[in-house]
């Protein structure tokens, strides 16, 4: 390097390199490289991450009632109405992945009688009651 007409030789034992990472990202190395994933959660993030959940929980009980993947179901999901607003969006996902025929998010419990499976979950905090049936 040329600095006021004097050549100066920088080598790496002159240099400190450090590397930040802004608080929301958080760094993962890789052989290729370095991924950054940012760590703010959004709420459509938190939207599909319940909506995730739920149909783990309902393909859980609907093996737990013995239904095949053929299976039709009738299905209602009761929840709060902050996470029903948040999962509307997702029913008709919800609807295909469990393969439901009849579908409702309620905020108002329903005839246990009407039900011959149903299910009390706990996911982040949120309580959400699952009842499904066969259908012919």
């Amino acid at each position: 390097m040329d600095i006021d007409g004097n050549k100066v030789n920088i080598v790496k034992e002159h240099l400190i390199v450090t590397k930040e990472i802004p608080e929301r990202y958080a760094e993962s190395e890789f052989k290729g490289g370095f991924v950054y994933i940012n760590k703010i959660l959004t709420e459509e993030l938190e939207a599909e991450g319940f909506t995730r959940e739920i149909i783990r929980r309902v393909q859980s009980l609907r093996k737990k009632a013995g239904l095949e993947k053929k299976d039709k179901i009738s299905l209602v999901i009761l929840l709060d109405n902050r996470l029903r607003e948040m999962i509307s969006k997702h029913s008709a996902h919800i609807k295909a992945k469990v393969n439901a025929v009849e579908f409702m998010l309620s905020e108002v419990p329903v005839e246990n009688e009407r039900f011959k499976h149903s299910s009390k979950e706990k996911i982040k905090g949120k309580e959400i009651t699952i009842y499904l049936d066969r259908l012919s």
